[in-house]
């Protein structure tokens, strides 16, 4: 499994607390190559306990409380995915959803598979945190 990077920050001007974690989740692709999403389910979920342990008791229901959280990385999942529905479900946005009103139509371009499409996202919620501008 995947292990994510997760860290504390705090804005020095304004005291902002945020808690960021970049990831790089597996392909969702089974032995007998067949989807299989639990290992990137699972991936999700180490990420989200780790950063739970950063955000505490006081943030760990709502993204209305506690520190700000940006989970970002490859997903490797297409913006229609149960992955994806899952962290909106979670009260995160995606920073390119709020941005441009919709996922991008490609992030990521792997000519040897012949794929052209959208697996990486800058997902975000909580206190003081809004996204501006994307790349």
């Amino acid at each position: 499994l995947s292990m994510p990077v997760v860290l504390s920050c705090t804005h020095r001007k304004s005291g902002l607390a945020v808690v960021v974690c970049g990831l790089h989740l597996s392909v969702p692709v089974g032995p007998q190559g067949q989807f299989d999403g639990q290992r990137q389910s699972l991936e999700l979920e180490g990420c989200l306990r780790a950063v739970g342990e950063q955000v505490g008791p006081e943030g760990s229901g709502s993204r209305q409380a506690g520190p700000g959280v940006i989970v970002a990385g490859d997903f490797n999942s297409l913006p229609a995915s149960a992955l994806c529905e899952s962290l909106a479900a979670r009260g995160l946005a995606s920073a390119y959803a709020r941005v441009l009103g919709a996922e991008p139509p490609c992030t990521t371009v792997n000519s040897d598979q012949g794929f052209v499409g959208t697996v990486d996202y800058v997902w975000f919620g909580g206190p003081g945190l809004r996204a501006r501008r994307v790349l």
